[in-house]
């Protein structure tokens, strides 16, 4: 349960520092530039480090399998730290213009994504290889990351009213440096030199010298992927992943929509004080946090396909509430909008823990990967899988502070919430037509009958 900890201990935090740029940088620029910044400016600072993400999937997950896992993350908690520490310095700057200070922000930005990209890669991809109930245990790295929106927001807000604006990162810093001999020592290093090793001593790999003929003809037709064809186009030409993926980058999406602007207009429109709109987004985490404990354990025998329809209907029912809806007449209320917001965030804890274990399961079906007979196998496509998770939560985030500024600047608050509602509604809709069709109950039992076959040879 170290390994666990550990996980956990680095997705708190990227919980805190999501919730303080969310909820405490647009009110920042608001009051040192008095209006003279659009959404869509904050939107774009806000998305830059999801956006050069993007970028790092395939490196991301070759460096895990050449470096080891334990040296990637603390490579990328020294770059977190250090940029954090830039970031809390730049109020310090005088005579700032707009666009000084928001290409400091970028730039300190895109360099934190090289070092955030690498702690949520190998996060993702311990547990994904360590534990065999990946939903369950994805719930609980879930679960962390919503801890981290539940502390961040009053903690934040604690920090901007009694020190300003800089203690926010500077003690972000401070957690990130105290992660790394943690770190050090509860996560296991895996390198690809280690696994290549125990593959020619024949200790793990299909391929050893010491396995025996009945071994060899047992394996024959199975473990279709070679190690060196392992990469994001292998992985993506499974449909049942890709549409996971596809799932992975919605749910973010919705999180990371109203980045630019929620903030602005609880402070705007309901006079809800600068200094309290971090507890409104804490309280909001409570769904989260229970969600994505619970709904892994009670969810275990619905199909995964179902349940992310489920949570797409969800957050657009999320959305009208959260406008609330102008186009279907709801009365504006805060209480609406607070119960939208929690509808929001409740669509995570449903959706999101099942993606991985879905990616996971679809690939070992579809190439018939026999677990635990190749290590470094396993290890390389833990290590891709998990570099192609962080890029759809990476394009999610960029998508959602984007598009939302673009119809806010455009419609406005509620114009903006009805849009979301309408295109949740299809995406619902086109995810079931193109993923599921009508018979994905019978896919689902036919998948499971594969599964089960793959580990009665494994044992």
């Amino acid at each position: 349960m170290g390994t666990l900890a550990a996980c956990i201990a680095y997705i708190v935090v990227e919980g805190i520092m999501y919730v303080n740029m969310q909820a405490i940088f647009p009110l920042l620029v608001e009051d040192r530039f008095k209006g003279r910044v659009s959404a869509k400016q904050v939107s774009v600072c806000i998305a830059s480090m999801q956006f050069a993400q993007i970028f790092m999937t395939k490196l991301n997950g070759a460096t895990m399998s050449r470096i080891g896992r334990t040296n990637c993350m603390v490579i990328g908690l020294i770059v977190m730290a250090v940029t954090h520490i830039g970031i809390g310095t730049l109020p310090y700057l005088k005579d700032q213009t707009v666009e000084g200070f928001m290409a400091w922000m970028i730039g300190f930005r895109v360099i934190q994504a090289y070092g955030n990209a690498l702690c949520l890669s190998t996060a993702y991809s311990v547990i994904n290889q360590a534990f065999t109930n990946k939903a369950v245990y994805l719930g609980y790295l879930s679960s962390g990351y919503a801890l981290g929106l539940f502390l961040g927001a009053p903690l934040g807000s604690l920090m901007l009213d009694l020190y300003g604006f800089q203690l926010c990162f500077y003690s972000v810093a401070l957690y990130q440096v105290l992660l790394i001999p943690l770190w050090h020592y509860l996560v296991p290093a895996s390198t690809e030199q280690d696994d290549e090793e125990r593959d020619s001593d024949g200790a793990h790999g299909a391929h050893g010298d010491q396995l025996g003929n009945e071994e060899r003809a047992l394996l024959e037709g199975y473990n279709l992927l070679a190690k060196e064809d392992v990469g994001i186009f292998s992985i993506l030409q499974v449909k049942d992943a890709a549409f996971a993926y596809f799932t992975c980058v919605v749910v973010w999406f919705t999180l990371a929509v109203y980045g630019g602007f929620l903030s602005l207009h609880l402070h705007r429109h309901f006079k809800i004080k600068a200094t309290d709109i971090g507890y409104y987004f804490s309280c909001l985490a409570l769904p989260n946090i229970v969600g994505c404990v619970l709904f892994p354990i009670l969810l275990w025998r619905t199909p995964r396909k179902a349940i992310f329809i489920c949570g797409f209907l969800i957050t657009a029912l999320a959305f009208l509430l959260v406008g609330p809806s102008a186009w279907l007449g709801v009365p504006d209320s805060l209480v609406v909008v607070i119960f939208g917001m929690l509808a929001v965030n409740l669509m995570q804890g449903i959706s999101y823990p099942q993606v991985l274990p879905e990616i996971a399961e679809s690939v070992q079906i579809h190439f018939k990967i026999i677990e635990g007979t190749d290590k470094h196998l396993d290890a390389l496509l833990s290590d891709y899988q998990s570099a192609m998770l962080v890029f759809s939560i990476s394009l999610g985030g960029v998508l959602g502070p984007v598009v939302g500024a673009c119809l806010y600047d455009h419609g406005g608050y509620r114009f903006t919430t009805d849009c979301l509602m309408v295109a949740m509604v299809a995406i619902a809709l086109i995810f079931a037509v193109l993923n599921c069709g009508t018979s994905f109950r019978e896919e689902r039992k036919e998948q499971g009958v594969k599964l089960m076959e793959l580990r009665q040879v494994e044992e």
